[in-house]
């Protein structure tokens, strides 16, 4: 006997469905799901600097970015010279080049620039700080981290919420 299961949403480009046969038969005839609210990434945003200006003293600047999954550890030299544009563009292509889960981007604002960085993962980590990712300064003296906020958190990573036939679930992803 043939049993049809079909799937529609009041908005099928937030929220799509999708079933694997021998999972249909254990289905009851109608499920609703609500959705609250999505899961999100972590969002941070360095503080905006002048462009062309040079707040770094030339030297390496070394730090940690750590993830929930790695360290990782990098080198940054600033030599005399080098804008801020410069030390920013630098600092996210090492990020994006190192492919640690977490995304780098700069944004230009009339001849200010800042440093986005977002994690791949979405939900609330179980870690103390509620964080997915953070950047450690190594050294003494002045370090990039500090000077451009690299710990400034935009947005904190949160879990999505949503209910299936009432019952309420939460999960760090978007996929039920």
């Amino acid at each position: 006997m043939y049993s049809k299961k079909t799937f529609s949403s009041s908005d099928n480009s937030v929220v799509s469905g999708s079933l694997k046969k021998p999972d249909a038969t254990n289905l009851p005839e109608s499920i609703d799901i609500e959705i609250h609210s999505l899961a999100s990434e972590q969002v941070n945003q360095s503080k905006f600097v002048k462009a062309n200006d040079f707040s770094l003293v030339p030297k390496e600047h070394r730090f940690t970015l750590e993830t929930l999954n790695t360290s990782a550890h990098f080198g940054i030299t600033v030599n005399k010279g080098d804008s801020n544009i410069d030390v920013q563009s630098k600092l996210v292509n090492y990020i994006n080049n190192r492919n640690i889960g977490v995304n780098a981007s700069l944004i230009n604002e009339d001849g200010n620039t800042a440093i986005v960085i977002s994690s791949a993962e979405t939900g609330k980590p179980a870690t103390d700080d509620g964080l997915l990712f953070s950047f450690v300064p190594e050294g003494a003296g002045q370090n990039l981290v500090n000077v451009f906020e690299l710990n400034n958190v935009k947005s904190r990573p949160t879990n999505s919420s949503f209910s299936i036939n009432g019952d309420e679930h939460v999960s760090s992803s978007n996929h039920i």
